[in-house]
């Protein structure tokens, strides 16, 4: 059993830079009063949900990088008991390890670069601590030299349910080349398109565009093109989201302007005019939102697919990821995608736009 005599969780220092807490151990519910961003919320929640609901001791430790040796970490040891397990949650920055008991790890943050930059933080300042890493939560990286590499157990955690804040609204589409500004105002002043909206069509596309993926060249190269099928289809609809936003209408108009530039530098040829059969959802679709429609769910990079339950996806009849051409999809990342959506995903492959990819090819030789 995972956690089976409690957990201890080092908290990110730089998420708690502006509030101060009382004291240096805390439990969860003191932690949720803190102000925190939505992504370390949602995985204190997780864990809550996973370890005090079975009954078992759960602590977070403020300040981690106190208690590693003499004193500091007799006191600290001494108040966690029985605690065998210590799970750090970083945000790709700093990765904490707790000397004599089990670690484990959790980048609750959506960006696998800054996951990976930490690891290698961690194998090239303290090497003999490396293999100290007994598992990794929801996420299957690997770390260390090539002769020398380490790849702690994945592990899944997953929601068992998602409070949906509200009910999404729509909005139109439109993409004008000569003015991203344009485009962004035009969306928000035409106002919000009949609720129903969802129910023409046959086939639904959902996309919720993550930060990250709005920036990724690759990525936009791969929405221009879905967005020239559709056009050609005018029973299909591609519905693009901005993920796990909760209802907060002011991450709208920075999602579509990220996508919007990404889409004039790498999208390729798009008509200047509001496309009828794209659509922007303002937060992440409740499944009381979803339509009775042939629906495919493409999860990006950055998507906290582990915030919602394997409930949620069965409603799609296809769920697929996006990943780069050039990276290979290891079996443990594709078992545990396959538990959390509950059938295995497809596999859609992004290719650098040409102009990128003879930049690499120049800089290779």
């Amino acid at each position: 059993m995972l956690f089976a005599k409690g957990l201890a969780v080092s908290l990110p220092a730089r998420e708690l830079m502006d509030t101060l807490p009382q004291g240096a151990l805390l439990g969860a519910e003191a932690v949720l009063h803190q102000r925190l961003s939505g992504g370390l919320r949602a995985a204190v929640q997780l864990l809550r949900e996973h370890v005090e609901a079975a009954g078992r001791r759960l602590i977070f430790i403020l300040r981690p990088e106190i208690f590693t040796h003499g004193e500091s970490l007799a006191w600290l040891n001494a108040r966690l008991g029985e605690i065998e397990d210590h799970l750090s949650l970083s945000d790709g920055v700093v990765v904490h390890l707790l000397p004599g008991r089990r670690n484990h790890l959790f980048f609750y943050r959506s960006s696998q670069a800054e996951a990976v930059a930490g690891l290698k933080r961690l194998a090239v300042r303290a090497p003999e601590l490396a293999p100290q890493l007994v598992s990794q939560v929801n996420s299957c990286l690997s770390f260390g030299e090539d002769k020398i590499r380490y790849t702690p157990r994945p592990v899944l955690l997953q929601a068992a349910g998602q409070a949906f804040a509200g009910m999404a609204s729509f909005r139109e589409f439109y993409f004008n080349d000569c003015g991203i500004e344009d485009s962004v105002a035009r969306s928000e002043l035409a106002g919000d398109l009949p609720a129903d909206v969802l129910a023409r069509f046959g086939e639904i596309t959902y996309i919720p565009v993550t930060s990250l993926a709005a920036v990724d060249p690759a990525f936009n190269l791969y929405m221009g093109r879905r967005i020239r099928e559709v056009l050609c289809t005018p029973e299909r609809l591609l519905l693009l989201g901005a993920p796990l936003a909760a209802g907060r209408e002011d991450t709208v108009p920075c999602m579509l302007t990220r996508l919007l530039r990404g889409l004039l530098a790498h999208g390729g040829v798009l008509p200047r005019a509001v496309l009828r059969n794209v659509i922007i959802a303002t937060a992440l679709l409740a499944p009381a939102e979803l339509p009775n429609a042939r629906l495919e769910l493409v999860v990006p990079e950055g998507f906290e697919f582990w915030r919602l339950p394997r409930a949620y996806y069965s409603r799609f009849s296809r769920v697929s990821v996006t990943f780069p051409r050039h990276r290979a999809i290891s079996p443990e990342l594709q078992a545990m995608l396959t538990t959390a959506f509950g059938t295995c995903p497809e596999v859609e492959r992004l290719d650098p736009p040409p102009h990128a990819a003879r930049a690499g090819e120049d800089g290779d030789e």
